[in-house]
């Protein structure tokens, strides 16, 4: 009798032993896997952030600009009709 009681107490604790492994190694195998997927977007995201992939390619007008000296945009050369109304609203300012 006392032999099968210490065999039957030591097939539960070996059981336990082993499910508690089994468990313990599927949580840190799934853990490394969520964190592994974590990271990954997160360095993505980042990525696409730092380098605004997202902006349009053709910048040609823009550097052709700058480059033949042109400040960028200036009022005192805009089309007439174009720019802030506020002096045509106002009237002529004195000198």
């Amino acid at each position: 009798m006392a032999f099968a009681l210490a065999f039957a107490l030591a097939f539960a604790l070996a059981f336990a032993l082993a499910f508690a492994l089994a468990f313990a190694l599927a949580f840190a195998l799934a853990f490394a896997l969520a964190s592994a997927l974590a990271f990954a977007l997160a360095s993505a995201l980042a990525f696409a952030l730092a380098f605004d992939l997202g902006r349009p390619i053709n910048h040609k007008g823009r550097t052709q600009a700058l480059r033949s000296g042109h400040p960028g945009m200036d009022a005192g050369i805009a089309a007439q009709g174009h720019g802030c109304p506020s002096r045509r609203a106002h009237g002529a300012m004195p000198e």
